[in-house]
């Protein structure tokens, strides 16, 4: 029975039929996304535990797609583990039979998935710890945060096109001067529109309220993200596993192809 059951979570149709629903899902909720503008876009300021006790079970007919989606995620996590360890038992018996280097190359993509999935578990560890606080951006705000910290907005800076005529005086940048004081900390720093500020183990997020900046409202988004620990160096990771494994293919073609 539990080999039967292995078989079925390391199947590969499994894995096209998790996949099919995972994307069925996400195209629900894009369409959700599109049609709600209060409850579900604040989830991209709340951490996803609080918003699920606050919103999610409330609304379950606004978030219901996204239960089915974690679901499914979680299934396709298992499933992908239960197949690079099933891919892993099958190659290291066959270890000493292969070419010199073959064996490493073999391996590889087994390594990608499972670093891969070391990924989406840093991913879930910053939907579900750390801190997410929103604070309006207007020059002379001053905010209290948590844990006898504070966030002061000391200017906000609006830079506009000079040329060509056509975009002349519109708007191109905004930035603010702020200042953070927690214990022991009290600094000055800039924090622009797609340019986040890393400060004393959190992130300063600046954001335009209107995406497509027909006003210039900022909001503030400071942010604790240990998830962020796990996910940079596991990307860097698969590039590099990538990159070595298409060079060791074409020097293996390289060397079949010299033989022939």
């Amino acid at each position: 029975m539990l080999t039967r059951a292995w078989k079925t979570a390391a199947s590969l149709r499994l894995t096209f039929w998790l996949l099919m629903l995972a994307v069925l899902f996400f195209v629900i909720g894009s369409v959700y996304m599109r049609m709600e503008k209060e409850v579900l876009p604040l989830l991209n300021f709340q951490l996803l535990p609080a918003w699920l006790a606050r919103w999610g079970l409330p609304r379950i007919g606004l978030s219901w797609w996204l239960f089915g989606l974690l679901f499914t995620l979680l299934l396709l996590g298992i499933n992908t583990f239960a197949c690079s360890i099933d891919r892993l038992g099958r190659l290291l018996p066959q270890r000493r039979q292969m070419a010199r280097g073959e064996f490493a190359v073999a391996v590889v993509p087994t390594l990608v998935h499972l670093v891969f999935l070391l990924v989406l578990g840093g991913h879930l560890l910053s939907s579900a710890v750390g801190s997410v606080e929103t604070v309006s951006c207007a020059p002379g705000r001053a905010a209290s945060l948590g844990g006898g910290r504070s966030l002061e907005v000391l200017a906000v800076r609006y830079d506009t096109h000079a040329a060509p005529p056509a975009l002349a005086g519109k708007l191109k940048g905004m930035s603010a001067e702020l200042r953070y004081r927690a214990p022991g900390v009290d600094e000055r720093f800039f924090a622009a529109v797609l340019a986040p500020v890393r400060r004393a183990g959190y992130r300063f997020h600046l954001d335009a309220i209107d995406k497509y900046a027909r006003t210039r409202e900022l909001r503030l988004i400071v942010r604790r993200d240990p998830g962020i620990a796990i996910i940079l160096p596991g990307l860097a990771t698969i590039i590099l596993l990538m990159a070595w494994y298409y060079l060791a293919l074409r020097g293996i073609h390289g060397k079949t192809n010299d033989k022939e």
